[in-house]
């Protein structure tokens, strides 16, 4: 049975901590190194982390300065040493069975990475449907589903240790898991993926990735910037093309919209000035539909020119 390193950043979560623990030590898995990362955490996360690991020789805690999601994550992938790495956030939790379906999958052995559905959710519900339905990808169609419907969570997959030895996690920006998957897509060749819901997303939680918002939200630009540049530049695909441009004007409008609303976080309208500057160059090689809700932020001359098109 091979093991299975699974690394757990933890801040300040220590009404969820127990539930995400007890969906973790009752695997049906059992091969498994499970890294607690105390990342400065103020309340008594950390005295709960040490706890577990005197009850379970399996447990490894690392407490270290608070160095944000990322910082604790490549703590956590330093010391991992099993042949496979899975994540899970400290107040979401996993079904019992979710790391032996995924081993069940990806010990296939052309298999990179496994990827499983979530379920957003406010508490534990034992109704739901696990069930779900199995695609083998290659890295292309992958990459073209991931990025459409950005399920970039690095969370909800499983990887081979040896395709991510070399990759770490961006530190100091949100967004994290952009830059990591993609670049973990660089070393692929199949990805196996279920819908299957095995990876409970608590929508109510505290935790390092949570937060309204805020102009360090912006960095989801520069992500999607990022993401846009190396599928234009590095693939010859035009449909992977199109998606990718599509996303960058999805999240640069999304961030347009929500200064307005918290425009007091942008006082002098500089921020706007850039998102409006990205539309305005790209908007014409959006879809139509995305085009016509881009339009609408435009100089009024171009809207209107804009709708005249349509209308003809």
């Amino acid at each position: 049975m091979q093991k299975i390193s699974i690394i757990i950043p933890v801040y300040n979560v220590e009404q969820y901590l127990h539930r995400c623990m007890h969906s973790i030590l009752n695997q049906t898995y059992t091969n498994l190194e499970i890294i607690l990362i105390n990342d400065g955490a103020t309340d008594n996360s950390g005295e709960i982390c040490d706890d577990y690991a005197s009850k379970d020789d399996r447990i490894l805690v690392i407490h270290q300065k608070n160095k944000g999601l990322s910082g604790a994550r490549n703590s956590g992938l330093k010391r991992a040493t099993g042949e496979f790495v899975g994540f899970v956030d400290s107040d979401d939790w996993i079904e019992y069975d979710m790391f032996e379906r995924m081993m069940n999958l990806i010990q296939n052995e052309n298999i990179d990475v496994v990827e499983c559905g979530i379920l957003k959710s406010l508490d534990v519900e034992d109704n739901i449907n696990r069930h779900g339905k199995l695609n083998i990808e290659d890295r292309l169609s992958a990459l073209k589903r991931i990025i459409t419907n950005q399920q970039f969570s690095v969370w909800r997959r499983l990887y081979k240790k040896k395709i991510i030895e070399d990759i770490t996690f961006v530190e100091g920006k949100n967004s994290e898991d952009v830059y990591f998957t993609l670049d973990v897509f660089k070393n692929i060749n199949k990805i196996a993926y279920t819908s299957a819901p095995l990876y409970n997303y608590f929508i109510g939680g505290v935790s390092i990735t949570r937060g309204g918002y805020r102009l360090k939200t912006l960095d989801t630009v520069d992500a999607a910037l990022h993401l846009e540049d190396m599928v234009r530049n590095q693939e010859k695909d035009e449909e992977l093309k199109q998606i990718a441009l599509d996303f960058l004007l999805e999240i640069v409008l999304y961030n347009y919209k929500l200064l307005n609303i918290n425009n007091n976080l942008d006082d002098d309208y500089r921020h706007r000035k850039k998102l409006k500057s990205i539309i305005e160059k790209n908007y014409h090689l959006a879809n139509k539909y995305l085009q016509l809700r881009l339009a609408k932020i435009l100089p009024v001359k171009l809207f209107q020119l804009i709708l005249k098109i349509y209308q003809n």
